[in-house]
C-alpha cells in the first residue's frame, strides 16, 4: 500500500502531502463512524495508522529541513496564554500550515 508517490522536497510538496493525508484520514474516519464503511478485517484501521505515522514523520522532517516546530514540541503555556515567539529561523507548525495554505490558494488563483 503506497500512500505517497515520492518523497516531498519543497515546503509546498510537504504541505500538499500532509493536507492530502489529512483529507483521506478525515474521510475514512467519518465513513467508518457513520457506518458507510465497515472494517471487519482491520485493513482500513491499518491504513489509517500507516497514514497517521507518515503524516507524523513528514512533520518531523519539516522540523529538520525547514525549522517547523511540531505541535507536540510547542512551549507549554497556560490556557489563553500566548506562546513565546519561536526561535530565530523557526516557525510554529500551525503558523507554517496557514502560510502554506495561503500560498497554495494564491498559486491556484494565479493559474486560473
Amino acid at each position: 500500500m503506497k500512500l505517497i508517490e515520492k518523497q516531498p522536497e519543497t515546503e509546498m510538496e510537504y504541505w500538499r502531502a500532509i493536507e492530502t493525508l489529512g483529507g483521506i484520514l478525515w474521510n475514512l474516519e467519518h465513513e467508518l463512524a457513520d457506518g458507510r464503511l465497515t472494517d471487519s478485517d482491520g485493513e482500513i484501521d491499518r491504513y489509517i495508522k500507516i497514514a497517521r505515522q507518515i503524516s507524523k514523520d513528514l512533520v518531523a522532517e519539516l522540523g529538520e529541513r525547514f525549522g517547523v516546530i511540531a505541535p507536540e514540541d510547542y512551549p507549554k503555556v497556560e490556557f489563553n496564554e500566548t506562546p513565546p515567539s519561536p526561535p530565530e529561523g523557526k516557525i510554529y507548525y500551525w503558523d507554517w500550515y496557514k502560510k502554506m495554505k495561503a500560498e497554495a490558494f494564491e498559486e491556484q488563483r494565479g493559474s486560473e
